[in-house]
């Protein structure tokens, strides 16, 4: 199952964050058992937090994509 919304193109699986595909309670449990597990792991738990802010957030990032999407529509 492909994942949308505003955290879909922001969280990435295990080395970033943790992201399920299913709505299924037993997925969302094995996501949240898999957290817990490398919060209890100071060095993985390090890492994901290094991991993470090596990514630029901002809107520079956003703007110029959407632009460039909005640019590619107008010339369709």
């Amino acid at each position: 199952m492909l994942h949308t919304g505003g955290l879909a193109d922001t969280v990435t699986d295990a080395v970033d964050g943790f992201v399920f595909h299913e709505p299924l309670t037993s997925v969302l449990k094995g996501t949240i058992l898999r957290a817990i597990d490398c919060f209890y792991q100071p060095a993985v738990w390090q890492q994901l937090q290094t991991n993470g802010m090596k990514h630029a957030f901002g809107w520079d990032n956003s703007a110029t994509d959407y632009l460039a999407l909005y640019n590619k529509g107008a010339t369709a």
